[in-house]
Parts: C-alpha cells; structure tokens; sequence
C-alpha cells in the first residue's frame, strides 16, 4: 500500500534539483523508509510488505527518484529561450479568458472522525469482484507501476521501465506490445504522463516537448511539437486539459502563468485558464492532479482541499473536504522543502496532496500524515453520504485477495492491483465472492508472475 502512493516529489523546479545533493537524496531515502517502518507492523498482508521492504533498498529510491526528477523536467521550462516567438504567438494569449469558478454545487465532506491509526473491514464492503490476470512473458514483464488507464478494450500500464514505460494488455490481460524505449520515432524516453482520447480512440504519451499519438494497440502514428510544458493532460473532443503545479518556468505565458488549469484547443491555443496558483515554498507535490471515469472529469491541486469537476460549462468546485482538527498550517507551506519535510516528519499533521478517485457511485477521498507514517483512505456513498475508511483494511483473506488501495477507476468499479502470494492466495480456492474461474486464475499464480488487476464495487 505504501509504495502504490511512494510518488511524492520534493522537487518541482530545476534550481531544487540542483540544490538536492547527493547526500541529500541518501538522507530522504532514509527519512523517508523511517517514517513507514510502522507501516511494516500494521496490518498489512505479507505481499504487501514483501513489496515495501524491496522498496526500501536506496537502489529503488535513486529509481523512484529519477521518474520524479524526469516529471519535474516536463513540467518546467526554465525561461522563454526554450520556445520561439511563433510558439508563442500561436497559444493566442491575449484572448485567453481568465475564467472564475463555479461554488453553487460546493459540498463540505467531513473527514475528521478518520484521522489517527483506524483499521477497517474490507471484506463486508465487497459488492462485486473481478479478477484479470496479466500474461507473464519476458517482454511483459511490468517495473513499478506509477499509472493504469482501463479502457473497453485494453489495460494500459505506466511502468518505471527504463525511466517511465508503457506496457499494453488487452481486457483480459493478454499482452499486447511494450512500446519501445528510445529517441526513434514512437519509442518513449523521459515519458511524463499518459492519456486515452476516447473519441479518436488514440493512446497519447507526453514527453516534453512533444505530444506522441499511437492506435489503441500501440502503432505509432504521429507527434505533436508543445508550445509550453505542464504536469498532467486530458484529452477532450475539440482540445486538452492541462494541470501545472505552480508558476516557475512559465514566465512566457504572462499572467495566465499564475493559474494552473489550462483548457486549450487541438492547436494549443489556450481559451481559458482556471484556478490560481496557491503560492508555497515546500516545492512538494504528488503525481497525478487530473482523473477521468464515465464522461467525468475531476481536477484537484496539491494543498488545496477542494476536489473540482470540469465539464462543457467550465470548473466547478464541488467538494471541500474538513480534517480541521489536524489540518497543517498554512505557514508551513512557507518552508524550504528540506525543512518542510522535517516538518512533516516532526509534527502530527495531515494534508491533502491531490490523491483521489471518483465513480459514479462513490468518492475515495486520500490524506497522508508522515509523522505517523501512513495514509487514510476514506470511500463514501455518493447517493447517502455514508462513509467507512481508515488506515488499516482488514481483509479475510479465504474470500477476497489483499487489495491495496485503489489506483483508478473504471466505470462503476474501483482499480487495485495485486501482487503474488503463493501460500496466501491459496486460500482463496473455497471464497464465496470470486467466480471459479478468478479462483483458478489466483490459485494459480506464480510468485514471480506479472500482478492481477482487480476490479470492485462496494456496498455500503
């Protein structure tokens, strides 16, 4: 569970990558693994701290990172230099519409019965459950995994292979094709983020400066020269969305620099700019700020508490959600990143980076806290309100597999990945919940096979 959520970044500008020694990344390495040996004695099952244990080996930190050091660098420029006066003129700045966000929807989601070290019952929860085996093959192989995008048709996974890899499954795991790593044309180097356009039905990678568009089976089909970078990027029927983290490295967009949602048009132009930039010196932030399910998409920023909806309308902010009681002051947002950081480490605070997940059906809303060293996961019914979560889910392991916290969604279901536990799994071959194919699929895992992706609704 930790490790599906290790992408926190202490570094979001150049001049902090070149602050952060050596000696400084071996000491955040250590910080860091410090402040989960608790998680290693909570309730976890043992696959789970199978997987954080490998993670704290400074080996799979210097990997970890050097995806974040490689996110950074596609979201930042580092002054106007970097982009002609065509690119720029070509965004058409000055009729860009700094555009104000809707409140009348805004609803208070109450999280503060949730904080501390709370366990919780999975298993009472499951409505339904499905399991898809990814096939194992020497080619297939899937590295740590940072994205999963599910389509009707395909499984796509962003790996940490070779710096930031993406592997292509088919709805019931059959492999597909990794596309190739490289600086030829279609092969990924440096790959920032990745999306599904469901309209064109095409796969499109980021990896600054160029947009790469493939066929949903991976054929490489065309690229897109980007006249500015950003963090996360959505796809939409006539443009894109577009999340930055904060101002730094956009100083050629003028004032539309201190707003970091973007909405352009196919060509780049940016039509309107969204919710202004909370200014912070901790340069700290997560991985992903923008989700899509079900025709829905949901924007969130680093500390900021409110979870935004965009639709043809514009932005609207429809859940702040409450954790007062233990909330971080905002004057720590003053700090240095090495010492907000120990900050974190020092103090019993919560905070709000960005993690969360939507269904039709159910919200899943995610606060950290390093002083305690773990996270709270609270799932809430979208139609009554109701809500359960905590830090530790306990499972019966003789009816479902141990899911971790959800990655992403897929129309009504939530998405976890699962690792291979020979003599854990086992135990599922009797369940109630599985389907007796699902049960011959996690019977029969290997310990070194590729994960299950698995797939569920809750009950509340």
């Amino acid at each position: 569970i930790a490790l599906n959520w290790f992408n926190v970044s202490m570094v979001n500008t150049k001049k902090d990558l070149y602050d952060l020694a050596l000696s400084d990344i071996e000491a955040t390495a250590e910080n860091k693994w410090n402040s989960w040996n608790e998680c290693l004695s909570q309730d976890f099952t043992k696959d789970e701290r199978k997987w954080m244990r490998f993670c704290s080996s400074l080996k799979n930190f210097f990997f970890l990172f050097s995806l974040l050091l490689i996110l950074t660098c596609c979201q930042q420029t580092s002054h106007n230099g970097r982009f002609t006066e065509d690119q720029i003129k070509s965004m058409c700045l000055n009729s860009t519409e700094l555009s104000p966000i809707s409140t009348k929807d805004l609803q208070t989601i109450d999280l503060n019965p949730f904080l501390g070290k709370k366990s919780f019952e999975l298993t009472p929860h499951i409505k339904e459950i499905k399991l898809v085996k990814l096939e194992t093959s020497d080619n297939s192989l899937v590295d740590n995994i940072y994205k999963v995008i599910v389509t009707d048709s395909m499984i796509y996974i962003f790996d940490g292979y070779k710096g930031g890899g993406l592997v292509l499954f088919n709805s019931n795991g059959k492999f597909i094709k990794r596309i190739a790593h490289g600086g030829g044309p279609g092969e990924l180097s440096q790959l920032c983020d990745v999306s599904y356009d469901e309209n064109s039905k095409e796969l499109i990678t980021y990896q600054h400066p160029y947009l790469k568009f493939y066929s949903s089976k991976g054929e490489f089909l065309r690229q897109q020269t980007l006249p500015l970078g950003f963090y996360n990027f959505f796809p939409l029927a006539d443009g894109y969305i577009l999340k930055t983290l904060d101002s730094y490295g956009y100083e050629h967009l003028g004032d539309i620099s201190k707003y970091t949602v973007y909405l352009t048009d196919k060509k780049f132009r940016i039509k309107n700019a969204y919710l202004r930039n909370i200014p912070n010196n901790a340069n700290y932030g997560g991985y992903s700020y923008l989700y899509f399910n079900s025709g829905s998409i949901q924007i969130t920023g680093n500390f900021n508490d409110t979870i935004y909806h965009y639709t043809s309308e514009g932005l609207s902010a429809v859940y702040a959600i409450d954790y007062s009681s233990k909330k971080l002051p905002e004057h720590a947002l003053d700090l240095k990143h090495k010492e907000f950081y120990s900050f974190l480490c020092s103090n019993d605070y919560y905070y709000f980076l960005g993690e969360y997940l939507e269904t039709p059906e159910c919200n899943v809303f995610y606060l950290r806290n390093d002083y305690r060293g773990f996270q709270t996961v609270v799932f809430r019914d979208k139609r009554n309100g109701k809500m359960f979560g905590g830090t530790n889910a306990n499972f019966d392991i003789s009816e479902i597999p141990a899911i971790a916290f959800p990655k992403t969604t897929f129309k009504d279901y939530l998405v976890s990945i699962h690792y291979p536990n020979i003599k854990q799994d086992s135990l599922l071959k009797n369940s109630h919940l599985l389907s007796k194919e699902d049960k011959n699929k996690i019977c029969n895992l290997k310990e070194d096979d590729n994960p299950v992706v698995i797939f569920y609704q809750l009950k509340f």
